[in-house]
């Protein structure tokens, strides 16, 4: 039970985070766009990203949704090794005889733990994003544009973790044994298959905000093209991995049929 409302508490902060980071990463382009204007712009420094505190602000928040994401994802890890049946997850996902392999790959078994990674790589990618931007030396408004939008992207799958999905929600009665995990899961390739497909999902969201960061901040060079292309070219081997892993998965499994499934 301790463990459901620890991981309820950290749900709850990403969702809180990742609301107040895009509204302040958002606003401060607009802040950041009217001091240019008036050539009162205050360059970045070393203690400031961005030189705007509403925007540095997102960056930080930012850096709280990894944390608390990736924490939530490490306590439903230790529930599933565990066997922690207390949670409806768990209890939905494995059973006691399950290896310790595929208890690890329960995580993203189902709808709850699936979205959980998914806010955790999309976490980790925007942070990744912000170094790349930083270092690229785009405009200040850019960068807090690219990570507005990251936030406001890791807001929708908050909420959905948090208030759907509820991966901590706890069962009503306490098993002894769990369901199980289902026979056409229970193969190698589900350790490598779903997790790289969602490193290309999650991927594709990068870009896409480094363009719309771009737009809001009404800019019309080119120094964000090089950074923006290399996550396209990332997104699209992982993506093109992921699905030719999955091609060869259906050929070990029966009534899959193979790569034109």
């Amino acid at each position: 039970m301790t463990l459901a409302i620890f991981g309820q508490t950290l749900l709850l902060l990403t969702v809180l985070a990742s609301a107040i980071g895009a509204f302040a990463s958002l606003r401060g382009v607009r802040r950041i766009r009217r001091a240019d204007h008036d050539r009162l712009a205050t360059r970045p420094s070393a203690d400031s990203a961005t030189g705007d505190r509403g925007a540095d602000l997102g960056i930080r928040a930012l850096h709280v949704v990894l944390g608390a994401s990736a924490l939530s994802s490490l306590l439903v890890l230790l529930a599933l090794t565990a066997k922690d049946f207390t949670l409806a997850y768990v209890e939905g996902r494995i059973s006691r005889d399950l290896p310790l392999a595929y208890r690890l790959t329960a995580f993203w078994s189902g709808q709850e733990g699936s979205l959980l990674l998914w806010l955790t790589v999309l976490a980790g990618a925007g942070t990744l994003m912000v170094r790349s931007l930083r270092k690229a030396e785009v405009p200040a408004a850019l960068l807090a544009g690219a990570t507005g939008i990251v936030l406001l992207t890791s807001t929708f799958f908050a909420v959905l973790v948090a208030f759907i999905a509820r991966p901590f929600a706890v069962v009503d009665q306490l098993q002894r044994d769990g369901a199980g995990m289902s026979p056409a899961l229970q193969n190698y390739w589900m350790a490598i298959h779903p997790p790289t497909l969602y490193l290309g999902y999650v991927g594709v969201a990068i870009p896409f905000a480094i363009v719309a960061g771009a737009l809001l901040a009404r800019r019309q060079d080119d120094e964000w093209i090089g950074t923006a292309r290399r996550w396209v070219i990332a997104s699209w081997v992982f993506l093109t991995l992921g699905l030719l892993l999955g091609a060869r998965w259906a050929y070990e499994e029966i009534g899959w049929g193979g790569y034109w499934a």
